[in-house]
């Protein structure tokens, strides 16, 4: 039975599908939706609006401000694909970057525990909401 379906299997044409991404890697080349626009635009208009906002520009500035900031991240994400392929490529470069990053982490960690204000993240999260509590019940 076993040989039966291994002629079977011999009997069949071998597909070629080609790599869904490019250079030595495969990677692929970035997130695209079908119209040509990254699928991180949407995000952006979305967090533009806050962002507007919080800065008191003038109503419908957000559409502006996602129209500054989409070319931006545009121009920003090429090179930064570029240098992850790099790192990729070479084992001792990405190790060095973990091993960086780790340093990184450490020098922030030593800093926030050096604080002078011994305050743990819930304390602060707590102290804002009754901030914003009181800023709500004021009169204005």
């Amino acid at each position: 039975r076993c040989r039966t379906l291994q002629k079977k299997l011999d009997a069949r044409p071998i597909i070629y599908q080609a790599p869904t991404g490019y250079g030595p890697l495969n990677l692929e080349a970035g997130n695209e939706v079908a119209g040509g626009s990254a699928t991180w635009e949407p995000w952006l208009r979305e967090v533009t609006g806050p962002v507007a906002r919080r800065l008191h520009l003038p109503q419908g500035s957000e559409q502006r401000v996602a129209s500054v900031a989409a070319p931006l991240c545009q121009a920003i994400e090429v090179p930064l694909r570029n240098f992850t392929q790099r790192l990729l490529r070479r084992d001792r470069w990405l190790y060095i970057f973990y091993v960086h990053l780790l340093v990184l982490y450490a020098i922030a960690a030593s800093c926030i525990a050096r604080s002078s204000n011994p305050v743990s993240p819930a304390e602060c999260v707590d102290t804002r909401l009754h901030q914003l509590a009181a800023a709500k019940t004021a009169p204005r």
